[in-house]
C-alpha cells in the first residue's frame, strides 16, 4: 500500500469513526455550522441509489452505486470547500466545480493517485438528498451524469455554510 493510499484509507476510518461518534453524521463541524441537513453516509447513498434505481427523463434506470474511499474524501473535500467560499449561483455555476487551485475533479482526483475517469455531480441548497437526487434527474445537465450507466462507484459530499445553505457533492466513478 503506498503512503498516499494509506493515509486516504486512514482519513476515511477515521470520518468513519467520528461520523459513528457524533451519532451518525449528523452534526457537521463547526467551520461550516450545524445542521440536521447532511445526511449520515448510508441514509445519503440509499437516496442516490433509491433515485437510480427508477428511470428518469434522461435515461433507464441505473444500477446501484459503492462507495469508494477516494472518491468520497474528494467530493466531501469539495463540499467542505464549496461551503466556506459560497460561490454565487447565478452566472456562475461552472465556478462551482473549480477548487481553491481553479482544479475540476479530475484535477483534485489526479492528486490523489486515482487515475481513473469520474465526474462530478454538485447541487446546492436542497434540504435532503432525495431532493437533490429528484432535482439532478429533471435537471438535464446533470441527469445523464446521475444516471452515468457506467458508474459503479461513488464519492458523497455535504457540507452546509454559515447561512445555512447546503452543498452537495457526488462524485461517481468507473468500476476498480
Amino acid at each position: 500500500m503506498t503512503g498516499l493510499t494509506l493515509r486516504f484509507t486512514l482519513w476515511f476510518l477515521l470520518t468513519l469513526a467520528t461520523l459513528t461518534a457524533c451519532g451518525g453524521g449528523d452534526d457537521i463541524p463547526e467551520v461550516i455550522g450545524k445542521s440536521n441537513v447532511c445526511p449520515p453516509i448510508t441514509e445519503h447513498l440509499s437516496a442516490i441509489n433509491a433515485g437510480r434505481a427508477q428511470r428518469a427523463k434522461c435515461g433507464p434506470a441505473a444500477r446501484p452505486l459503492y462507495l469508494h474511499n477516494t472518491l468520497q474524501y474528494v467530493a466531501q473535500q469539495h463540499a467542505e470547500y464549496l461551503a466556506i467560499v459560497q460561490p454565487d449561483l447565478h452566472g456562475q455555476a461552472d465556478s462551482m466545480h473549480l477548487d481553491s487551485k481553479g482544479r475540476r475533479v479530475q484535477g483534485r482526483l489526479a492528486d490523489v493517485g486515482h487515475p481513473r475517469f469520474a465526474e462530478e455531480v454538485l447541487g446546492a441548497g436542497y434540504e435532503t438528498a432525495a431532493e437533490v437526487m429528484a432535482a439532478y434527474k429533471e435537471s438535464p445537465p446533470h441527469c445523464p451524469w446521475v444516471m452515468w450507466p457506467e458508474a459503479a462507484e461513488i464519492g458523497l459530499g455535504c457540507a452546509v455554510a454559515s447561512d445555512g445553505r447546503a452543498y452537495w457533492v457526488h462524485v461517481l466513478g468507473l468500476k476498480r
